[in-house]
């Protein structure tokens, strides 16, 4: 029953409409609690790929999906793993646009011949973005190049340890981010 209730919770995740920072991160963090839970309980998530990856792209908004595409490279099944990773990197992404954006409402703007209107810092903004993506992309505990929640490392240590580690990097306690904290 409990593994159902997993798995209904991420058949049941909500639909995002739009690429808002706050609906994907809401949908990405539902879905690796689930998907780590499925694991803790034995379940062979590593085998789920093709399911996973078609639910969560059903779930995402329409140009978060097309990003995906567009970055895909091949024609092999994705890896539940390499989405998880693209989603996570676009929900830091959103969120560091975001706070950037309501901090820098003022920004006077200049327009260029082909009619777009671009801010006058946009490659300064593009470079800050870039290097604390790079940042936040290094393990909490062990500083590798892999996300909290995949450090194996990590999830030998006891659960005093863990909460330890995620407080010590002020990282969610929900879902690992820098981001934010809850």
């Amino acid at each position: 029953m409990v593994i159902q209730s997993h798995i209904r919770a991420i058949l049941d995740s909500p639909q995002v409409e739009s690429a808002v920072a706050n609906q994907l991160q809401a949908l990405h963090s539902n879905i690796v609690s689930h998907v780590a839970a499925l694991e803790a309980l034995g379940q062979p998530v590593n085998m789920w790929d093709a399911w996973l990856v078609t639910v969560l792209l059903r779930k995402v908004d329409h140009g978060t999906c097309h990003e995906w595409q567009l970055r895909r490279k091949d024609n092999e099944l994705p890896k539940y793993k390499e989405l998880e990773e693209f989603l996570a990197s676009r929900c830091i992404a959103f969120e560091n646009s975001e706070t950037w954006d309501s901090s820098n409402t003022g920004t006077k703007k200049k327009w260029i011949n082909t009619g777009k209107r671009i801010t006058l810092a946009a490659t300064e903004q593009k470079r800050m973005l870039a290097s604390e993506q790079d940042k936040r992309e290094s393990c909490g505990h062990c500083s590798g190049t892999h996300r909290l929640y995949y450090c194996e490392s990590f999830k030998k240590l006891s659960v005093s340890d863990r909460v330890n580690v995620v407080r010590h990097a002020r990282l969610c306690f929900n879902c690992f981010s820098p981001a934010h904290m809850t």
